[in-house]
This record gives structure tokens, sequence and C-alpha cells, in this order.
């Protein structure tokens, strides 16, 4: 029996080798490893006082913010119809002017002597009627329709509602006694046409408004007639193309 051992066990074999060497540590020793326990920052105390701070700075801003955010849309959106209803409002005061302008145009023809006096030759009848008819045409034609570039065309209707000279001969001839153009012209005040709703003309294929004003004689206050001028809508285009005040985008 090896001398260091027990016949009856008991005792440690004092020849029995040492444990191995644990790995990275120095030969003949050995060391225990313990586990490191990581700390979450959320939940230490100065994580929740950080989190804590960054909400109470954070509500205010987002507040001042959104406040700002409307106040700022709701500005806009005032000037915004404001600018909008300031437009609107230029249009129509430019459009009211325009035709103004072609009121005064018809009113203007209607006060002219040639027209008056070859109304007046119609109305006669006789071998002078179909002179008179065909000078008053090439007078509306060559010195009234230039004036105007959107004037369409011209008609001179006698008392009892016939047109009698016109720029279209295809006008000429008509009826339109029980037509307001004619009857409100006639029952109107001296100066104060009448001015027709826009519509499609089957004569010229327009989309137009009509103006009227009485004729009255070179003798009195009598009306013998009425003129009424033809305006092709697309004047109107001036004022739409009109970008004053419009700005730089329009």
């Amino acid at each position: 029996m090896q001398k260091g051992t027990s016949s009856k066990g008991g005792f440690l074999n004092r020849s029995s080798p040492p444990p191995p060497p644990v790995s990275g540590v120095g030969k003949g020793t050995y060391t225990q490893h313990t586990g490191t326990r990581k700390i979450n920052p959320f939940r230490s105390i100065k994580g929740k006082l950080l989190i804590f701070t960054l909400c109470i700075s954070l509500i205010p801003i987002t507040i001042i913010t959104s406040l700002g955010y409307f106040h700022a849309r709701s500005t806009i959106r005032k000037e915004t119809l404001e600018w909008m209803t300031s437009v609107a409002a230029s249009r129509k005061i430019s459009a009211v002017s325009v035709v103004d302008a072609k009121r005064a145009r018809t009113v203007d023809f209607s006060s002219d002597g040639f027209i008056r006096d070859s109304l007046e030759e119609i109305e006669w009848g006789g071998i002078r009627e179909q002179r008179a008819v065909r000078v008053l045409n090439k007078h509306l034609l060559l010195n009234k329709m230039p004036l105007d570039p959107y004037i369409v065309a011209i008609e001179v209707v006698d008392r009892e509602g016939i047109v009698v000279a016109s720029t279209s001969e295809a006008m000429i001839g008509r009826d339109i006694s029980n037509e307001d153009i004619f009857t409100q012209a006639t029952d109107s005040i001296y100066n104060r046409p009448y001015i027709s709703k826009s519509y499609i003309s089957p004569f010229l294929d327009k989309n137009e408004i009509d103006i009227s004003a009485p004729i009255t004689s070179r003798r009195g206050v009598e009306t013998i007639g009425v003129i009424i001028n033809h305006y092709d809508l697309t004047f109107l285009n001036e004022i739409v193309a009109d970008r004053t005040g419009m700005g730089k985008t329009g």
C-alpha cells in the first residue's frame, strides 16, 4: 500500500493531483467567476427625474407651438378671404364700368341725327324708303360698328317693333314687339337704356348681351323707334385679364 493512503478510506489521498487550472488564470490557481448586474437607466431615480424634467419642458413648448400654428393659420385664412373679397369687389366695379361704357355708346348711337332722319324716312314709306334702308345699313356698318370692336351687330327698330335696318341682313324684318329688349326700351326714360341677360344669338352664333335705347324724333320727345347694339361677351375678358391687385401669382 502506498504511503499517505488509508486502507479504509476517510483520509484524503495526499498524493492525488491538484485540480486543473482555469483558463485565463495563472497556473496552479482557481478563481470562481461572478456575474455583473446591469442597471436600467430608466428605472433609476436619476433617469426618472430626467424624463420628468423633459416632459415638463416639452409640454409648454408643444402648447405654445400649437397655439402659434392655429393663430397663424387663422390669420392667413382671414387675410386670404379679405384679399379675395377685395379682388372680387374690384372686378365687379370694373365690370360695371365697362357695361356702363357700352350703355353710353348705345345712347350715343340713339341720338345720331342721321339715324333719326333715316328712320323717319323709312316710316313715311314710298320711294324713299328703300333708299333710306340701304343708306342706313351702310351707315351702321361703316360708321358705327368700327367704334367698338365688341359690337357684332346693330339693329334699328321702328315704333311697331319691326327691325327695319341692321348690319346683319338676316335680322331685317323680324318682329320683336313682344320682347323685353324692345318693350323695356320704349318704356324707359331717355338715356336709361335696357340691358338684356346674356344668351346665345341664333342669328350671330355668339354669346352676347344686347343693349337698347329709345330713338326720339328731332321735333320732340316722341319715341319713333329703338336702336339695339349686340355685344360679344368676350369684352369681359378684359376684366378677367386685368391682374391689378392679383400679385405675382395672379
